[in-house]
């Protein structure tokens, strides 16, 4: 696995594994990411779907996933 940071001791290799599929699986269609709390209006919707999908990008690159 990479991705070496402090916390990852914490984790074992399964936990980690499950947990970059889960991610991989909930990209939608788009080819973005939602967030998980409530969708207030679409401009908040647009902004924080840009930056749940930035982040899933980074973590499957950190992780040599994509």
């Amino acid at each position: 696995m990479s991705a070496a940071r402090p916390s990852r001791a914490l984790f074992d290799d399964s936990t980690i594994t499950a947990e970059l599929q889960r991610l991989e699986h909930e990209q939608l269609d788009d080819g973005g990411w939602d967030f998980d709390f409530l969708h207030y209006f679409a401009g908040q919707t647009v902004e924080w779907r840009g930056l749940t999908t930035l982040a899933a990008i980074r973590t499957l690159r950190e992780h040599r996933r994509i």
